[in-house]
């Protein structure tokens, strides 16, 4: 056998110190476009990029030397770990290995490296492989547990809500033997997370006037779907009254319909009738000592009409014509009764309200009476048409929303003959000031690093790009940005920043609690997206929210973008409640709101019924209050009383 020559030996020398290299002194087997040191963070990069270039051995290897050069009490994964100087990078070399093995469907390793990552540092993209080697794991099949605590507890599969409130507060628990995978309100996924046995949800919704059929429904991880229904009737109508002489002396006829089918009449504060239908007739023998009457109708939802019934204006002519219209008065003096009664039609509308009004709230309760000359035939109120009984005085109460600013509120009255009368108010809505735009918890959003890479304030890399590859990932990232943005504005919680352009210029000039930073990992599997709160002060990371998407070539950037403010919102929720009590370190307050977990800032204000909010302080509420329990506040300064209200920033 003739052996190689001696340059052949060398070549041959040098290609089996090469492989070695490969493994341990950093050789470009896999390129990662950096200087390769030997360090943990080396290996780990390297091992990233022999994921992409489908190397998996050599992948599986360099995360294993990535650990093993890390202190044994240092060896998980985890966000934001220090490589050097001020430079940090997030570390997932378990994950990433049961990802490996996911893809070369060795499912039982590869959920050994899914749970170990997530038992010490859940990630979406953990949660959603492990989810899938669960499915593909599966031998047995389970059925979902679903039940809900607020607004009813279900016994059975469905109730029935009638409320005269918008908001509803949806609370419960879900339970799997295996997996619960997803719970739904509505079909919009509520983001619990990434699937437990065990989930708490709560979910507040606002609904406008009507019937609604809202399904609440758990999936589990063999695609098992169990379902609760809330039949809900947001009635914010009050009940129509109608009140007419009767054919009988001094006495009265007392009409009400309401659609809730449910009706209580008093009279001067006393309870007189209730009936279990959507109209209610009652007759009333004048007495001779009154001059005139106070009654009232409520339905199921507590809505309330009310009426002053005066002797003088059923039962004598009037000396005095009145037309309200448009909320013109004019005066006619006295006539002729004969010319009075030559007139055919006149409608007058009076409303219980002033004009113009300036409130501080979401909605209005308008009321009034209505008077005709003929029986009125219908009634509507901002094009919603009331069902009344035909009567020449009717008397109506009913909730509108307002807009900020300008609002109009019309009642418009039409009789039998088709003669109509219209009368409209002015009301104008304000925001409280504590919901103002410079009272909220500034948020200054940050271009999101795009593999590692940093973004100026154009989006684009603070190094030159690499390929075309690299530039198509920074746009991904960007068009991300961007839909992320518009997803946070639309919740109107934060006041926003973003490279550099507040909201408004008017609160421009005011200092920011927090930075919002994020991470983009980019790969021809998926696409990783993080982001982080960081308290300006203590520089503390306040909260860390991410999702996943796998990649099958149709990536949808606006729905991931949505799903990560969602995520982000629920952390740091809106907190409303009530200071009840003062202890040794601070105040209690009731609210149905969980706070976060961590210190967020609040406003201590009173709130005046007629009249914009006071801030009387600031503080910050203590972490961990659950669902229905009491939390805690701090205060920083100011004077607080029990009965205040309180708001997280």
């Amino acid at each position: 056998m003739t052996l190689p020559n001696k340059n052949m030996q060398w070549f041959i020398f040098l290609l089996l110190i090469c492989g070695v290299a490969c493994s341990h002194t950093g050789s470009k087997c896999c390129d990662y476009n950096q200087i390769f040191r030997g360090q943990w963070d080396d290996f780990y990069l390297r091992g990233l990029a022999c994921i992409e270039q489908a190397d998996f051995h050599q992948a599986l290897t360099d995360f294993q030397a990535s650990l093993e050069r890390r202190p044994p009490s240092r060896q998980f994964d985890r966000r934001m770990v220090r490589t050097y100087g001020m430079h940090y990078m997030d570390y997932f070399p378990n994950r990433e290995a049961g990802f490996i093995y996911y893809l070369q469907h060795q499912y039982e390793k590869a959920l050994k490296y899914l749970e170990r990552s997530i038992q010490s540092e859940p990630s979406a993209k953990a949660y959603y492989y492990r989810n899938q080697v669960l499915k593909k794991m599966q031998t047995s099949y389970s059925h979902p547990v679903l039940a809900l605590s607020e607004p009813c507890v279900t016994t059975n599969n469905h109730c029935e809500i009638w409320q005269s409130s918008r908001e509803i507060q949806i609370q419960g628990m879900a339970y799997d033997q295996q997996l619960i995978e997803k719970i739904t309100i509505q079909d919009h996924p509520i983001f619990i997370g990434d699937g437990a046995k065990h989930i708490d949800f709560s979910k507040r919704l606002f609904l406008d006037e009507g019937n609604h059929d809202i399904r609440v429904q758990a999936t589990n991880i063999g695609g098992t779907i169990i379902q609760k229904q809330i039949i809900l009737h947001v009635d914010q109508t009050g009940p129509s009254i109608s009140i007419e002489k009767s054919t009988q002396p001094d006495t009265i006829n007392i009409y009400a319909q309401d659609v809730s089918e449910q009706l209580e009449l008093s009279i001067d504060q006393k309870q007189i009738l209730s009936v279990n239908k959507p109209i209610l007739r009652y007759s009333l023998k004048w007495p001779s000592d009154k001059s005139e009457f106070f009654v009232c109708v409520s339905d199921r939802c507590k809505n309330q009409t009310c009426a002053n019934v005066d002797h003088s204006q059923l039962f004598h002519e009037p000396q005095l014509s009145g037309l309200i219209a448009e909320n013109k008065i004019i005066f006619q003096p006295d006539v002729d009764l004969a010319k009075i009664h030559a007139i055919s039609d006149s409608i007058t509308i009076v409303f219980d309200q002033g004009d113009p009004i300036t409130i501080f709230d979401t909605q209005i309760r308008i009321s009034g009476k209505i008077s005709a000359s003929r029986p009125i035939a219908s009634v509507m109120i901002n094009d919603t048409q009331i069902p009344i009984q035909a009567g020449k005085h009717i008397y109506f109460s009913r909730r509108i929303c307002l807009d900020v600013g300008q609002n109009k509120a019309y009642v418009l009255a039409k009789t039998f003959s088709g003669y109509c009368q219209r009368a409209v108010i002015q009301v104008y809505r304000k925001i409280p000031s504590v919901l103002k735009l410079e009272n909220r918890y500034g948020l200054s959003l940050h271009p999101f690093n795009v593999n590692g890479k940093e973004q100026d304030n154009w989006g684009n890399s603070l190094l030159k790009f690499t390929d075309e590859t690299e530039q198509a990932n920074f746009e991904l990232a960007g068009s991300f940005e961007r839909n992320f943005l518009k997803a946070l504005h639309e919740k109107h919680r934060f006041r926003i920043n973003y490279r550099g352009q507040s909201e408004r210029k008017e609160t421009g000039s005011i200092p920011f609690q927090g930075s919002l930073l994020g991470d983009a990992y980019v790969s021809k599997y998926g696409l990783e997206i993080s982001a982080r709160i960081i308290d300006n002060r203590t520089s503390a990371v306040l909260g860390i929210k991410d999702v996943y998407r796998e990649n099958k070539g149709n990536i949808e950037i606006q729905k991931m973008a949505k799903e990560l403010s969602e995520k982000i919102h629920q952390s740091f929720p809106l907190i409303r409640g009530k200071i009840i009590s003062k202890i040794e370190n601070g105040y209690r307050f009731e609210s149905k709101d969980i706070s976060p977990n961590v210190s967020w800032p609040i406003l201590v204000y009173k709130k005046p019924s007629d009249s914009d909010t006071i801030i009387t302080g600031n503080g910050s509420i203590t972490p961990g209050n659950h669902l229905n329990r009491p939390g805690m506040i701090v205060m920083d300064d100011g004077k607080v009383q029990c009965g205040d209200w309180m708001i997280s920033r």
